[in-house]
């Protein structure tokens, strides 16, 4: 990244192809039309899935963060075409060691829409517990249907911030304007 004197702008590289347009992506590579993750149950019977980022190695793949202050984790959240379960939006907390200390969660939404809006975007939000060094945000999806069903549920736009609140949605595309 560059930065330029003259115009106080720090440049912004952009992929090209871009992601999501690439025609010989494979055809369950995102592509922003039913979000850029999907999860969905890959045994035989029915169970809550639990998807967490960086949490196999939190001190390398977590996000650190500061003891007694407020973070919150928002992701949108959709069944696509299959049948609506609870989702609930979760922090995992992690001292300097890697050691587990607690989990935060926040209150169960339905993700019963096809489209993604600001009603089914679960989240959480707490304070940083004492000894905390670094977070690992995650889902949990209740009573997902087993691999006959080929349920899927689909998830964009998720947000890791130092906040006491739900903030509006900030994409790397806005970010110059902050």
């Amino acid at each position: 990244i560059w930065f330029n004197q003259s115009t106080g702008e720090y440049g912004l590289v952009t992929p090209s192809p871009a992601p999501w347009v690439e025609p010989t992506a494979p055809s369950l590579y995102p592509n922003k039309t039913s979000g850029i993750v999907a999860f969905y149950n890959s045994y035989a019977a029915s169970q809550t899935i639990n998807i967490f980022c960086g949490d196999d190695e939190p001190i390398t793949k977590g996000i650190p963060v500061s003891e007694g202050l407020d973070y919150t984790f928002s992701i949108y959240a959709s069944k696509g075409g299959f049948t609506a379960r609870n989702v609930t939006a979760k922090i995992k907390w992690y001292d300097r060691f890697g050691t587990y200390i607690s989990t935060s969660s926040g209150s169960a939404v339905s993700d019963n829409t096809t489209s993604f809006s600001d009603s089914y975007r679960p989240y959480v939000t707490d304070t940083a517990p004492v000894d905390a060094y670094y977070a690992c945000p995650g889902v949990s999806i209740a009573s997902v249907g087993g691999t006959g069903s080929n349920e899927h549920h689909y998830f964009d736009a998720a947000q890791f911030e130092l906040s006491s609140s739900v903030t509006e949605f900030r994409s790397e595309e806005h970010t110059s304007e902050l």
